[in-house]
């Protein structure tokens, strides 16, 4: 009964991770307002775009509208993006289909993928002076990414496999929570931890990279590290968990505890650690918004810090 109550834990606790990680992968659209000068706009963000679709950019415009307004459109050219200074973008007006309605719009073809198309709003005076526009609200352009399509067997080939690997996680991690008294447990949960390397690397490696140059154009970031949060959270999940495995094979002995680098009483503490690091690499990526150059010293400090740690509690096995 303990066994099938900690399989279907494993089950939803990967399925929960492996789905968090898909919907965090690529932005959802969000209805973006602003008020300013009696007009209030209304929008809604295309966060990304298939290649080569055309698309209808649309914004809802509510105040003193009269014909001698000029409503535009205002989006970035080639080699143009966030940072270029918004009045170089091009001006296209924005057209209104009925008198009476509200909504005006726009026709955009969508970007290359892996490309980006910078836009935002302005309502402007007969004389060109500024009376209203909408932005993020962090005063940038609006985005919309390019991407393609990446074929079935892709996508569901890595998700079997993460599954997978995040089940195995899981169940690593309960099995070592009752390994005190029970060194069969102890083993269990280092061959599970096995079977979870055998799973996240060609389904972070292989089909990752796979998966990107098809949607983005470009490929897994991780080696050694770069400026994608996600891929470094998962590279240091892999040599975190490579370094467990290593550390741990003395404890695969079901009569009695060999002395090894990592003693029984810390592996339950790094199984624990590989879950958490789990949840953040699988979970919390989406929701950690932090600078490219951020991303890489601290990637680069917490791999340091693994292996020095691997190398003192090393030294310290070899000298007890």
């Amino acid at each position: 009964m303990k066994l099938i109550i900690r399989i279907l834990i494993s089950l939803m606790i990967a399925s929960t991770f492996v789905y968090t990680y898909y919907d965090n992968k690529l932005e959802a659209p969000e209805k973006i307002t602003n008020s300013i000068n009696d007009f209030e706009l209304e929008t809604t963000t295309i966060p990304t775009a298939e290649e080569g679709s055309l698309l209808t950019i649309e914004v809802l415009i509510n105040g003193p509208v009269d014909s001698t307004l000029n409503y535009q459109f205002r989006s970035s050219r080639n080699l143009q993006n966030e940072n270029t200074l918004l009045r170089l973008y091009a001006r296209m007006p924005l057209t209104k289909p009925d008198s009476s309605g509200q909504a005006f719009s726009t026709r955009l073809q969508s970007p290359k993928k892996g490309a980006a198309t910078y836009y935002y709003f302005e309502i402007l005076d007969p004389i060109g002076r500024y009376k209203a526009g909408l932005k993020m609200p962090d005063d940038q352009p609006f985005k919309i990414l390019g991407v393609g399509n990446v074929p079935g067997w892709i996508k569901y080939s890595q998700l079997a496999l993460l599954l997978m690997a995040m089940f195995s996680i899981a169940l690593a991690m309960m099995l070592a929570s009752e390994c005190k008294d029970n060194y069969a447990y102890t083993a269990e949960s280092v061959k599970w931890f096995m079977a979870s390397l055998i799973c996240l690397i060609p389904g972070i490696y292989l089909f990752e990279t796979i998966s990107r140059m098809h949607l983005l154009g470009e490929s897994w970031q991780g080696v050694p590290f770069g400026s994608n949060l996600s891929d470094n959270l998962f590279q240091i999940l892999i040599v975190f968990i490579f370094l467990l495995i290593l550390g741990s094979k003395q404890l695969m002995a079901k009569s009695e505890q060999k002395a090894g680098i990592i003693s029984k009483s810390s592996y339950r503490k790094f199984a624990t650690a590989a879950l958490v690091l789990s949840f953040i690499a699988f979970v919390l990526h989406g929701r950690i918004d932090v600078g490219a150059a951020v991303v890489k010293i601290n990637s680069y400090s917490i791999l340091a810090l693994l292996f020095l740690s691997y190398a003192v509690l090393h030294f310290k096995a070899k000298n007890s």
